[in-house]
């Protein structure tokens, strides 16, 4: 489980040698430059290409050995040559057309969620159903943790297989983080409440909760605040200093968050 320094440096490792293996192993095929594998990549050169073998360490060692086998190894220049030809030949046949991306209405359904004030986590699931601890900005390890979100999910690590792979975000709130909410512990509450809020999910895991769903109408939006402010938190009730909330655009994918305090100035002011 990816909870220790060294087992996410060995696995790291398992896979980094596994893909220069085979890169050292075969040189470039074009101008047969044998290495160091640092200066070849994989040409997707058959079937359909499903992920950059490069940038992908979730997948399982099969799926990446299965994607291998679609690929030519050649070294970065000839890589750039190949990747050049073909978008020449494009060319030749149509110049290249980047259609506009579609504009979502603004009349759509919302989802308004409370903002809770921890910290931002983060669990892994990768295919071979081990567990990584994450923040917002790195991967988290027991000696390297932050407010014990690594130490939590390691002896929740069998519950938290059960959310299936992928990468499942939330917030790690609770004692001793940001407005504490008068707690003497910690949860970890789901942002996906689409997927996660009436689904089977391990009983360790909560999810944030949901003030409306509906059409937008920005006076509804306002009205949610206003009762949130007057009424407390939903996600610990008697909590009488919530943060604020957020909105989700189903439609256009995109969150927009809006606090009850100082909601004009910039969080570096705050």
């Amino acid at each position: 489980m990816g909870f220790s320094l060294q087992w996410k440096q060995e696995m790291y490792e398992k896979r980094k040698h596994f893909l220069a293996s085979i890169k050292i192993a075969s040189g470039c095929m074009d101008c047969k430059l044998w290495g160091p594998d640092i200066v070849l990549s994989f040409d997707h050169v058959k079937g359909e290409k499903l992920f950059c073998i490069g940038s992908r360490w979730d997948v399982s060692l099969q799926r990446l050995e299965e994607e291998v086998k679609k690929c030519d190894v050649v070294c970065h220049n000839c890589h750039a040559k190949r990747t050049v030809g073909r978008l020449k030949e494009q060319e030749a046949k149509c110049p290249p057309f980047f259609p506009h991306p579609k504009i979502a209405r603004l009349s759509r359904e919302v989802i308004i969620t409370e903002k809770i004030d921890g910290t931002n986590a983060l669990v892994w699931v990768d295919e071979d159903h081990d567990v990584w601890a994450g923040s917002k900005n790195r991967w988290l390890s027991i000696e390297e943790d932050n407010f014990g979100f690594a130490k939590w999910a390691n002896e929740h690590f069998r519950e938290l297989q059960h959310l299936g792979p992928g990468i499942h975000k939330g917030e790690w709130w609770g004692e001793g983080i940001q407005r504490r909410y008068g707690l003497v512990e910690k949860h970890f509450s789901l942002f996906n409440v689409e997927r996660w809020t009436f689904a089977e999910r391990p009983s360790c895991v909560g999810v944030v909760p949901t003030l409306y769903r509906g059409d937008f109408d920005s006076k509804v939006i306002q009205d949610i605040l206003g009762e949130l402010k007057e009424s407390g938190s939903r996600a610990a009730p008697g909590f009488m200093d919530p943060e604020g909330i957020v909105v989700w655009h189903t439609a256009a994918k995109i969150g927009f968050k809006k606090t009850i305090k100082d909601d004009e100035k910039p969080k570096s002011q705050v």
